[in-house]
């Protein structure tokens, strides 16, 4: 999910072990639109960013999203 005021992106690779990272493409520096399919995805350009780790699976994308920090409390998520 892409929490957009707080610009952060949190995933879910494996049931209960959450990430997060910088909601902002590597690219233009532009908000990321979604997650689906695995990876982050920016729609206008068609970057698409690991959901395990950040990293580049289709640029044009220039580097891996910076991670960020998150607390998960029972269904609650927010930015730490």
């Amino acid at each position: 999910m892409v929490l957009k005021e707080e610009k952060v992106v949190v995933t879910q690779p494996e049931q209960g072990d959450f990430k997060a990272f910088s909601a902002i493409c590597t690219h233009q520096h532009r908000l990321l639109a979604n997650v689906s399919d695995g990876t982050v995805n920016r729609a206008c350009h068609g970057s698409r960013l690991r959901i395990t780790d950040g990293s580049v699976d289709r640029g044009p994308a220039t580097g891996p999203l910076p991670p960020e920090q998150i607390t998960v409390e029972g269904k609650s998520i927010r930015p730490a």
